[in-house]
């Protein structure tokens, strides 16, 4: 029902969930555009448990198996983009426009994307928030997340402080 609004010429749809849906939703949607975002699995697991609290082993665990699935349909989608947390936050002037000109659409204003913007309560620019998640995560975690997940963390070119 979510996507039953045929005059809008672009509708952005962010589940990770779907991430597991691309071929189907190519093939229902066969004009579809797909922005895969990867960010780098010491901070993303770190962010998982400190939001629900699992073990550091199975949140590294969900990084990597979803990077997995979107990795091995995303070869056999049409239009696709891969963009980095990382680079986007580094340059989001440049990575929106990489993204705008991949949808044929008009680009951001440089203002909106240097504004602040308020997110889960706190107001704030966008920056990288890795930093601090490296900071949560003990040497055991790291060992951690590095034995589930080394292969993709060496994929991306991900350490465990960058």
């Amino acid at each position: 029902m979510h996507f039953n609004f045929p005059k809008r010429p672009v509708l952005v749809e962010k589940s990770p969930t779907n991430a597991a849906r691309m071929l189907w939703l190519q093939k229902e949607f066969p004009n579809a555009h797909f922005i895969a975002i990867v960010r780098n699995g010491y901070a993303v697991a770190e962010g998982i448990r400190r939001k629900v609290k699992h073990d550091i082993e199975l949140c590294a665990k969900q990084w990597t198996v979803s990077n997995e699935i979107m990795l091995r349909d995303f070869e056999k989608l049409n239009h696709k983009l891969l963009v980095k947390y990382e680079d986007f936050t580094a340059d989001p002037v440049a990575q929106t426009k990489r993204i705008t000109d991949f949808l044929n659409i008009s680009p951001l204003s440089e203002q909106v994307l240097n504004s602040e913007f308020k997110i889960r309560g706190d107001q704030s620019s966008i920056r990288n928030m890795n930093t601090r998640s490296f900071a949560a995560l003990s040497d055991e975690d790291r060992n951690a997340i590095r034995s589930v997940g080394a292969a993709s963390l060496d994929q991306f070119h991900y350490t465990e402080n960058e």
